[in-house]
């Protein structure tokens, strides 16, 4: 059994929303990294990204900005104050991130991040986004989820769309004037300057624009795929897309990923015939130059090529048509041009997260297509290489993009009427299901692996993860009796799984929320339930209970139930005679903090008291 798979996170947005920033920090090549005096060197510009976008390292890189923004001139020492407001959003203050990027615009207005700040606030916006998202996907409380989705949905009108539409609208118009004033000029001086100012005004415009594909891919891929909803959104960046194709001709690399957008966009909006027709436009192309080719435009063209070939195997896929897709495999590896390989080995670490993609793809087409042997070991080698903990810690977004895209792919295997699956499949499609925002489907697959063929000890594992997966989406339904149902059978009957500890937990959770103590078959049961919570806590799992009853409460507005609960747990646990330390002490004794401040009527007052009980802890 993989001892990752409760690490599986949704992070939608997570890789999209980093376009934004990749475009706006532009980093420059280099080497290495040097420390010097004056400029900041290409070497310097280069590390200070690697540690904000490869090693996500904010304390590392504040340690060496400290060092080095003494001796820099003044153009470096801005660029090193944004990488600071940059290291606040990796610590996860996305709201001071925003703050600060404002202000360092007003207070350096020529530097490059400065021109580029309102856009800043868009990914702020993007990423708060996602957070809202995640929790609306992981709330077992039906009111919290529909909170949370209102609260997703409102940030998109008000905080992206409206001000991707507004600013896209005034930036075309200044493109206009520019455009105007160049055709209208008869001075040949001032025509040079004009020219140069509606060159920067269309490359600002087109920044939004191509950005605003990014967002809509975002949002889209967060509504329940195939929902109304979800489709219209896709037809509008469809349409974007579309028309940033066919009318900015100066971004000829940025046309090629407008490209692969609106053929994707397609796919998701259920055009799937459509959708493949565009993205082969895509599958083999080549640079216009003669080789000997440079290292970027080999990237780039594989890079191309291999989304679009996945999003092809993805179209035919979806509109029941893995036959075509298998065809397409065929021919583009019958006539793989050497240059732009679809697989190397070792792999460009850059492009391993979409070639595992491909692989998973691939799998599924071939399985599909009858197949099956092939397609089995492309995925089952997927998820052997990538859901491990060896992973997780060398590149847990990695890890976690390539496991959740596989958990995607089987979902769209069993829609494809894939039978005789292993119960692995069945609970990892059950997991792709509720990623993809359809909670009843990943129950009723779930259900599936309850009566696959395999009996090794290794499916009674994902047995138990796909009774788990039962209770969590019943729970997100609103469900209670058949999330209760299901963890109290995963912990009677699956005791030795992994699972058992959370299970337990909940089903007494349960329980305890639905006995009145006035008798009744919930008032009978909680005895029974208190035993298999007692049976299977393994010493953290009452301290996790304190802290889910403490975080519920808070959210209930109960702040002074919370915060007894929140003080309830305890620093140490002891787990076979050995104490060990509880990793979320100092959460909880924050959180009574906290609501010891919401409980008082007397700001000033509650200040000094949570602070009185915060200092002493830090």
């Amino acid at each position: 059994m993989n001892q990752c798979l409760s690490r599986l996170i949704r992070w939608p947005g997570a890789v999209a929303t980093c376009v934004l920033l990749l475009v706006l920090l532009a980093p420059t090549m280099a080497h290495a990294q040097s420390l010097g005096r004056g400029q900041l060197t290409a070497e310097e510009t280069r590390f200070v990204n690697e540690l904000l976008l490869t090693y996500d390292s904010p304390d590392l890189l504040r340690t060496w900005v400290a060092s080095r923004i003494k001796t820099v001139d003044s153009s470096g020492r801005a660029s090193l104050e944004f990488s600071l407001a940059d290291a606040m959003r990796l610590d996860g203050d996305v709201d001071g991130y925003e703050s600060e990027i404002q202000k360092l615009a007003k207070k350096y207005p020529n530097h490059p991040r400065a021109k580029g700040a309102q856009l800043e606030s868009v990914l702020a916006s993007l990423l708060r986004l996602d957070d809202a998202n995640t929790e609306a996907v992981f709330s077992t409380n039906p009111a919290q989820r529909q909170k949370a989705i209102e609260n997703r949905d409102r940030i998109w009108a008000l905080d992206v769309e409206t001000v991707l539409v507004e600013n896209i609208r005034r930036l075309n118009e200044e493109v206009d004037a520019a455009e105007k004033s160049v055709m209208t000029n008869t001075d040949d001086g001032q025509k040079d300057t004009l020219a140069e100012k509606l060159g920067s005004s269309t490359r600002m415009r087109d920044l939004w624009e191509f950005n605003r594909l990014n967002a809509f891919k975002v949002y889209a891929g967060m509504l329940p795929d195939g929902t109304e909803d979800s489709t219209q959104k896709y037809l509008e960046l469809a349409s974007f897309a579309e028309e940033f194709v066919n009318s900015r001709y100066e971004n000829f690399g940025r046309r090629y990923e407008a490209q692969l957008i609106f053929g994707q966009a397609l796919s998701s909006a259920g055009k799937a015939q459509e959708a493949a027709s565009e993205l082969e436009l895509l599958v083999d192309i080549e640079p216009s130059a003669d080789p000997p080719f440079s290292d970027d435009v080999i990237y780039f063209i594989r890079k191309m090529r291999i989304e679009a070939l996945t999003g092809s195997l993805q179209a035919y896929n979806r509109a029941g048509m893995p036959e075509d897709g298998l065809d397409l495999l065929d021919f583009l590896y019958d006539a793989e041009a050497s240059s732009f390989p679809y697989r190397t080995k070792p792999e460009n670490p850059d492009l391993l997260t979409l070639s595992a993609l491909l692989d998973v793809e691939e799998g599924v087409t071939r399985i599909a297509s009858g197949d099956r042997d092939t397609g089995m070991k492309l995925i089952k080698d997927i998820i052997t290489k990538f859901d491990v903990q060896e992973a997780y810690d060398a590149d847990p977004a990695q890890a976690r993009e390539i496991v959740n895209g596989a958990n995607r792919g089987l979902s769209m295997l069993v829609e494809l009427g894939a039978g005789n699956l292993p119960a692995e499949f069945y609970t990892r499609a059950a997991l792709g299901f509720r990623d993809r925002g359809l909670p009843s489907e990943a129950i009723e697959i779930a259900k599936l692996a309850l009566y696959a063929t395999d009996f090794d000890k290794e499916t009674q594992n994902w047995r138990a993860e796909a009774l788990y997966e039962i209770g969590e989406s019943s729970d997100a339904l609103g469900r209670t009796i058949e999330a209760a149902v299901s963890y109290q059978v995963l912990a009677e009957n699956y005791p030795d799984t992994r699972s058992v500890s959370m299970a337990a937990q909940n089903f007494f959770a349960i329980t305890g929320d639905l006995a009145k103590g006035e008798g009744g078959a919930w008032d009978e049961l909680l005895p029974v339930a208190e035993k298999l919570f007692a049976d299977n806590s393994k010493g953290l799992g009452s301290e996790q209970l304190k802290l889910q009853q403490a975080v519920e409460a808070e959210l209930e507005g109960d702040y002074r139930k919370a915060r007894d609960l929140f003080r309830r747990v305890s620093k140490l646990y002891k787990l076979d005679g050995v104490e060990n330390k509880v990793p979320f002490f100092y959460r909880a004794r924050a959180g009574a903090a906290r609501c010891l401040f919401r409980s008082s009527s007397d700001s000033e007052q509650a200040i000094k008291d949570a602070s009185g009980e915060i200092l002493p802890l830090l």
